[in-house]
């Protein structure tokens, strides 16, 4: 009978495990972060602040098994960044950007065993958001405000490996291969209007582009 009972268990296990990449199942989650960094310089016993940014970011995703191992999903990402610069005689620069991207993806899971495999996803999305830079003039004490518009698109290839660490949850790390990504930024309450054009291409690893998440498999 414990036998029977123990062959049982061990067949919804692997049923469970083999349905997490079954067409039809519904996945949702994605990651978080935050990052910091800083510079100074010292002449002498002197030390002051050259540049300092933060960084935070929130990427939900929400995915569709269309068939067995290949899945379709929308994804977002909401990033906060600030940046300040410090130059000579307390002069200072302070940009905020919150761009959101908002995009869809395909992704293939190819499984090594029963909880532990690779994903490879295709990502292209629209850039939307916004940014401000205060200028701070300390001879005259006076702050000047620019507010910029972006808009954009990209697209990226990213890779990685898929853990489930049980039968629903699935832990994740994932890096970027190939990217492209091109933005305009426009200054607000200009005549003639002032705007600024970004584009870039990437390719190879990179930990700049690393990042972890988790997904809840529903089946």
């Amino acid at each position: 009978m414990k036998k029977l009972i123990l062959l049982f268990a061990i067949a919804v296990s692997a049923t469970a495990v083999q349905a997490q990449t079954a067409s039809g199942t519904l996945f949702a989650g994605g990651s978080l972060g935050f990052n910091s960094s800083s510079n100074k310089i010292k002449v002498g016993s002197n030390s002051t602040d050259d540049w300092k940014t933060s960084q935070f970011f929130f990427n939900p995703t929400v995915g569709y098994f269309v068939a067995d191992k290949t899945a379709v999903g929308v994804m977002a990402t909401f990033t906060n960044e600030k940046r300040t610069e410090f130059f000579a005689n307390n002069d200072k620069t302070v940009t905020t950007e919150t761009p959101i991207n908002v995009g869809v993806f395909a992704r293939r899971y190819f499984m090594l065993n029963d909880q532990f495999g690779f994903t490879g996803t295709l990502g292209v999305y629209g850039i939307l958001g916004g940014s401000e830079e205060e200028d701070y003039d300390a001879s005259s004490n006076t702050t000047t405000v620019d507010k910029f518009n972006n808009r954009g698109f990209g697209a990226a290839i990213t890779a990685g490996p898929v853990w489930f660490a049980t039968p629903h949850i699935g832990l994740e790390a994932n890096v970027g291969l190939i990217g492209f990504r091109s933005e305009t930024i426009t200054q607000e309450n200009t005549n003639p209007e002032v705007s600024m054009t970004e584009s870039g291409f990437n390719f190879g690893l990179s930990t700049m582009s690393l990042n972890f998440g988790f997904h809840y498999y529903f089946f």
